[in-house]
C-alpha cells in the first residue's frame, strides 16, 4: 500500500500555493481536489518537490547572473 501525504502539509513544507501546485499537476494531466485536506501519493509529492528545487536553482541562477 502506498503512502499518501496530506496536501496542505506539502504546500507548507514547499512553500507554495495550492493553486500552484493545482496549475503544475493539471500541466502534467495530474487531477486531484483542489482542498487543502486531499491525500495525494508520494509520487505526485515527489514530482512537486522536483519542480519547486528546479524554480529554486533557476532564480537562484538568475540572481548571481544579475549581480
Amino acid at each position: 500500500m502506498a503512502e499518501n501525504i496530506r496536501l496542505n502539509k506539502v504546500l507548507r513544507e514547499l512553500n507554495i500555493s495550492i493553486d500552484r501546485a493545482i496549475d503544475f499537476l493539471e500541466s502534467k494531466s495530474i487531477e486531484i481536489e483542489k482542498r487543502p485536506t486531499t491525500k495525494i501519493s508520494l509520487e505526485i509529492y515527489e514530482l512537486l518537490s522536483w519542480q519547486i528545487v528546479k524554480i529554486y536553482d533557476l532564480t537562484q541562477v538568475s540572481t548571481v547572473a544579475k549581480d
